[in-house]
């Protein structure tokens, strides 16, 4: 993860320094957070206070919470069922079918969850309406070929 985002900082870092801006990035303290300091020249790094995350990102604020408590709800309720049906062990779940379960219980995360969120941490202004967001196609294209890809896997390897 840390070579992954050194070479992203990096190659932002030549897109700034080519257009000559000089930025400024706020970072959480996620350890992968780390970079080569004698490739950055146009980039400062900021990192919040331990503690302030939750206060400034409003997937911190709870959305994330929302999200995982729908994905709880989903695996057993699902664990349930593969109880009744007799199963040696209902709560095996495969990489695929964790990953739907996940897709659905983001889907069951409210637009009004999301909004409370911004609202909590202050970031919008109050007399500025929150509007979901649109789908974006090429997103939705590769969350599709990636869920494909590991169908396909998932298919393979129970064969």
């Amino acid at each position: 993860m840390r070579e992954i985002f050194a070479e992203a900082m990096e190659t932002l870092n030549a897109k700034f320094q080519s257009e000559g801006i000089h930025a400024t990035i706020l970072l959480n303290n996620f350890s992968g957070h780390k970079w080569r300091q004698d490739r950055i020249s146009n980039t400062k790094f900021i990192f919040f206070t331990a503690g302030l995350t939750s206060h400034v990102q409003p997937a911190d604020a709870g959305i994330i919470c929302a999200m995982k408590a729908h994905y709880h709800q989903l695996t057993l309720i699902r664990s349930l069922d593969h109880e009744e049906a007799g199963e040696d062990d209902p709560f095996t779940i495969d990489l695929l079918t964790a990953m739907q379960i996940l897709a659905q219980a983001w889907e069951e995360v409210t637009p009004a969850t999301i909004a409370a969120c911004w609202r909590h941490i202050s970031i919008l202004p109050h007399f500025q309406p929150i509007v979901a967001v649109e789908a974006i196609p090429e997103v939705e294209a590769a969350v599709e070929a990636a869920s494909k890809v590991l169908t396909d896997l998932n298919t393979a390897i129970h064969q």
